[in-house]
């Protein structure tokens, strides 16, 4: 978990909310989609599913932790600050 300590309650919480959330809706879509595709369309659609999932989750996850540029204040401009206050 990458969250502040006083958050990860809350977090645990909404992560069980989807997981066991998500079942009740979920589970009949794929019923139906067996149902007229066969057992294998329902297992290749809940399987793109969960790629697609994970790749989103994945690429959220780098942008979120990608390193940022700081601007350096080159030296002269900093001794000038600071000589003219």
């Amino acid at each position: 978990l990458r969250c502040r300590p006083e958050m990860r309650g809350r977090v645990l919480a909404l992560q069980a909310m989807v997981f066991l959330g998500s079942t009740p809706i979920g589970g009949p879509v794929i019923g139906v989609i067996s149902e007229f595709g066969g057992a294998r369309a329902g297992i290749v659609v809940g399987g793109l599913a969960c790629l697609g999932a994970a790749t989103y989750g994945w690429m959220r996850d780098r942008t979120l932790h990608a390193p940022t540029h700081v601007p350096v204040t080159p030296p002269d401009v900093a001794a000038q600050i600071a000589s003219s206050s």
